[in-house]
């Protein structure tokens, strides 16, 4: 095995007491490096603005990408880790100290763990570039929870390493999970440059040799035709590809053996799929909307635009230049901003039905919003003006949507299918056969969360019934369907199970 040493930046180090001043220095050298990412992202999205170190921006996209979360991350376990400290030994401190030092503890945790939400929708952005054609696959991703944080000791010291030292093996991009939402299966993906398709996954697994010295083993799930014979032992100068797991304790290899095979699965599901089928017309999106609210998005009151029977959306804006994401004061006051927002949600309902509800939800200022979803397209790639998607990305600008399901309800309901209370599930009878439509919250959360048009869920339910009808399938049917977008011509793709 041939090795090399190997210069890992030094980390942030942590003080003897957590001040506002160290926070804000901490998310001011963040917020620098996701500005950086962001441009790179954007020289993706428009390939013809790249200049002449792109390509060697895009290797050092990701190590320094994984820096920044990194610091962060070890702000927010020092901050976490005082809070707990506070509750334990709480009754040796002054009441009203300790309930104002708990409160900027708690605004500290929560502005870390919204600018983490930025880098991470970053590199969604990024990953999504050499992943989009890779759809089946994506979904074999989804199919597991996302990890919280990087893992801490000898792990993450193994994937930084692995980040800094191999960017790229064999002409592939080596595509770290870690710094994504969407990528869960394994830690790397190795991506093939001249077509963007995804031709392995793999696990790392990191073992400390001696002090300062450690052995990464990647255990690659690929073809067999992927990689030259004998290309993955011992061929780079930072990592043995290990062909056996004799160096993992009992333990590890029970785990390790796993992931293998949870990763086997999903290539070998990703790679035989049939083709999923296209139904219905290209959908359309509530994007133009969103961009409008963003660019009229005022301090003093949140504004709220129509966009189709049962969504509102509006945007509010940070005063005086602040982030949402990274203010360090106290929210106290961005309920009353909210203005006649109830007065204005009256326009979406429906006086003749007792079933109306609100559901309110939010994206900017690095909230959850920002996560990419199967059944859409990462925020970073919304087809929008990049100067709006900006103000949105770095939590200038609150993004805000009211939405009342029973709109979508009321038309499923005109095709024969009606709730079952307490199931997310709409049964009925359509065309003289008993269909049950599983998962149903998934078409709100379409119009909702990734700005579909009601129409353009109703016409791809409208085409899978259709589908159904073209089978001449007998007796009941049950319908599971999923969506994704495309950043073409936004057609959806469905998966009908019968």
């Amino acid at each position: 095995m041939l090795s090399q040493s190997l210069s890992l930046p030094p980390p942030l180090p942590l003080p003897r007491r957590i001040s506002r001043a160290w926070i804000a220095e901490t998310l001011a050298r963040a917020e620098a490096e996701f500005r950086w990412c962001w441009r790179l992202v954007r020289v993706l999205k428009r390939p013809d603005d790249a200049g002449p170190d792109a390509g060697t921006d895009i290797l050092r996209f990701q190590p320094r990408l994984v820096e920044a979360i990194i610091a962060l991350e070890a702000a927010r376990r020092a901050v976490r880790s005082e809070l707990k400290r506070l509750k334990r030994e709480g009754c040796r401190y002054d009441r009203r100290w300790l309930t104002n030092r708990r409160a900027s503890l708690e605004r500290f945790q929560q502005a870390l763990s919204d600018t983490l939400a930025i880098g991470r929708a970053i590199g969604d952005g990024f990953a999504w570039f050499f992943y989009e054609k890779d759809r089946r696959l994506i979904g074999e991703h989804f199919k597991h929870h996302a990890q919280a944080e990087l893992p801490v000791s000898i792990g993450g010291l193994g994937e930084r390493m692995l980040v800094h030292g191999l960017p790229g093996f064999e002409g592939r991009l080596v595509l770290y999970h870690g710094t994504t939402t969407f990528l869960r299966l394994g830690d790397v993906s190795f991506v093939d440059l001249p077509t963007r398709r995804v031709q392995a996954i793999a696990e790392l697994k990191t073992r400390k040799v001696s002090d300062g010295e450690y052995r990464l083993m990647l255990h690659v799930i690929a073809d067999a035709t992927t990689f030259a014979p004998g290309s993955l032992e011992g061929s780079t100068e930072i990592i043995s590809f290990a062909a056996s797991t004799e160096d993992l304790r009992d333990v590890m290899r029970e785990r390790l053996e796993a992931q293998i095979e949870r990763m086997s699965r999903a290539v070998a599901g990703a790679r035989d799929g049939k083709p999923a089928k296209r139904l219905g017309q290209p959908s359309t999106f509530q994007f133009e909307a969103l961009a409008d609210s963003i660019r009229t998005a005022t301090s003093g009151k949140l504004r709220l635009t129509r966009a189709g029977p049962g969504l509102l959306v509006g945007a509010l804006r940070a005063s005086s230049g602040r982030s949402f994401a990274t203010d360090l004061r106290v929210r106290d006051g961005a309920d009353r901003l909210m203005g006649d927002v109830i007065k204005q949600a009256m326009e979406i309902m429906d006086p003749e039905r007792p079933d109306n509800a609100l559901v309110v939800g939010s994206a900017g200022g690095g909230v959850k919003g920002l996560s990419a979803s199967f059944a859409g397209l990462p925020p970073v790639w919304w087809p929008m003006d990049d100067a709006a998607l900006e103000e949105v990305l770095f939590g200038k600008v609150l993004l805000v949507t009211l939405y009342n399901p029973v709109h979508l309800r009321r038309a499923m309901e005109a095709r024969g299918l009606f709730a079952v209370e307490g199931q997310d599930v709409l049964v009925g009878t359509v065309d003289g056969r008993a269909v049950q439509l599983e998962a149903f919250s998934h078409f709100d959360r379409l119009i909702q969360s990734e700005f579909m048009s009601m129409d353009s869920v109703l016409d791809m339910i409208d085409a899978t019934f259709a589908v159904a009808r073209e089978k001449g399938l007998e007796g009941g049917v049950r319908m599971s369907i999923h969506a994704q977008v495309t950043t073409g011509d936004h057609a959806h793709e469905d998966d009908l199970g019968g």
